[in-house]
């Protein structure tokens, strides 16, 4: 059975990254929830995807270059304020699991710290395209599933020493990326395979035909548990 990842929530129903397309994506029963993770200026980890705030939120700024109380001067798009990684954590925790995808180094100890104690380390998978931060959490961390993000061509040989190389458990290639030889080659070293960002049914069933065992999503709704040939 393939998993479906709800990518930044229910993204294709509301805001990336809002606790609405949180809860978009439970209403839809998407099995991970994923979303994304930066520190402020005072050290808050909040979920939000880009490094400057302008896209998503009616403010400008960088999020490193903020703390948290001027963060919250400013709404997303849709009305809510940038959540803190707690929010999440208290709505999701139990009823999903969770992928948390470290989009900047500096906060892995507090990350994990969080994750602790919100009693969700059982359910969470972490995920980056920074190997600096999966090297720095396997200093003191090698319990929690990790996942290694590939958004540009490699060879298979590579991608697969890159992620052995600091431990991690799944490798994500963007979709365009995935073929059946790198499946069967990532299954063979004992890896999952996640694909990214899949919003067309006919590429879903695709993608389930080469044996991944994930697919991530906007829309979670279009991800069949197994192939159907259309």
């Amino acid at each position: 059975m393939v998993l479906t990842i709800a990518h930044r929530g229910a993204s294709g129903h509301a805001l990336e990254n809002t606790l609405s397309a949180f809860r978009k994506a439970l209403e839809l029963k998407a099995d991970i929830i994923e979303f994304d993770v930066r520190s402020t200026l005072d050290g808050k980890i909040v979920i939000i995807h880009d490094d400057d705030i302008a896209r998503t939120t009616n403010g400008r700024g960088f999020v490193s270059k903020l703390r948290l109380e001027e963060l919250s001067r400013f709404s997303t798009l849709n009305g809510e304020k940038v959540p803190l990684l707690e929010n999440a954590l208290e709505l999701l925790g139990g009823r999903c699991k969770i992928k948390i995808d470290i989009k900047a180094c500096g906060f892995e100890e507090k990350l994990i710290e969080m994750i602790d104690n919100y009693a969700t380390r059982n359910s969470v998978i972490l995920t980056t395209e920074l190997p600096s931060v999966i090297k720095r959490i396997r200093e003191f961390e090698d319990r929690i599933p990790f996942e290694y993000g590939f958004p540009k061509k490699e060879p298979i040989e590579t991608m697969l020493a890159k992620a052995a190389k600091v431990k991690a458990n799944i490798v994500s290639p963007y979709y365009t990326l995935a073929s059946k030889e790198l499946v069967n080659s990532a299954h063979k070293a004992g890896l999952a395979v996640n694909v990214w960002t899949v919003n067309d049914i006919k590429i879903a069933n695709q993608m389930i035909e080469m044996g991944v065992d994930s697919i991530t999503t906007d829309f979670p709704e279009i991800v069949p548990k197994k192939a159907v040939f259309k």
